[in-house]
């Protein structure tokens, strides 16, 4: 779904990539195929047109606005963790490792501005984690805000 909507879209000029997608997928029940062949796109792009591109793919995290679909949550999840075994792709397990997420982070289904503020703590914990775990893979990054590298 969101792939076909930003199949133009240029993805060059990026380091690092974050991919937090499948929410909606699981809301409208669209099939694990669609969800998984959309997320295998948006990263052939990003390694297409990035060279090196680090991608973080995260587990998505239950949304409070329907628990009915509780195995299509569990059947993206398992796949997004699949995705790691392609290079420079890093999963980010929100779901098994990130904070509880509880309804008072939620509102008509969507994160509140607080959820949001969890959700990047929980994010750049992780990063951080992974980063020093395998810091050779990260050894050529630029820096921030500049071109010079390592």
């Amino acid at each position: 779904d969101y792939y076909e909507k930003n199949q133009n879209k240029d993805f060059s000029g990026h380091d690092f990539a974050i991919i937090h997608l499948g929410v909606n997928d699981v809301s409208k029940k669209l099939p694990i195929k669609e969800t998984s062949e959309a997320y295998l796109k948006i990263i052939e792009q990003l390694k297409a047109t990035n060279n090196g591109i680090k991608i973080f793919v995260c587990t998505i995290i239950p949304a409070y606005a329907d628990m009915t679909v509780e195995q299509q949550y569990s059947d993206i999840n398992s796949f997004i963790r699949s995705l790691e075994k392609i290079q420079d792709v890093y999963v980010c397990d929100l779901t098994k490792y990130g904070h509880e997420y509880t309804e008072s982070q939620y509102a008509a289904g969507h994160l509140t501005a607080y959820g949001y503020y969890r959700m990047a703590e929980d994010l750049k914990n992780y990063i951080s984690f992974i980063m020093r775990k395998k810091p050779a893979e990260f050894r050529f990054i630029h820096f921030i805000g500049t071109d010079m590298e390592y």
